[in-house]
């Protein structure tokens, strides 16, 4: 229970960091990534492994936290690392973005949930 406690403001403090760094470093659009896209190449030649991780890492936390900007992290990942590598890439960090929100919600904000919706969720 004290766990359930500790979690809840952490996870919001997470998710309101999250929502101020992507709005601070506003997420770019197809024509920023055209614009930049021999830095990236570059980025990609010089550390493959990292920068694949931070993209990962990136879909996993849009996708947990349900923020705009998916739809440009799929067309960057299919141009990036093609239709398979893209659509495994992509559909890994979606995956466990979704098992995460469900997790959250399931455990973490399981009693405030049944407060506010407990008649609605009546089976």
């Amino acid at each position: 229970m004290k766990l359930r406690l500790l979690l809840l403001p952490l996870l919001l403090l997470l998710a309101i960091l999250a929502a101020l760094l992507i709005q601070a470093v506003s997420l770019p659009g197809m024509t920023e990534l055209g614009r930049h896209r021999e830095d990236l190449v570059q980025m990609y030649r010089e550390h493959p492994l990292l920068v694949t991780l931070a993209f990962f890492l990136l879909q996993v936390l849009i996708s947990a936290l349900s923020l705009p900007g998916s739809a440009v992290l799929l067309l960057a990942a299919g141009a990036g690392w093609g239709v398979a590598g893209g659509t495994l890439l992509c559909l890994s960090g979606c995956t466990l973005g979704a098992t995460l929100a469900m997790l959250c919600s399931r455990y973490v904000l399981r009693q405030r949930i049944q407060r506010r919706f407990g008649a609605r969720l009546a089976v």
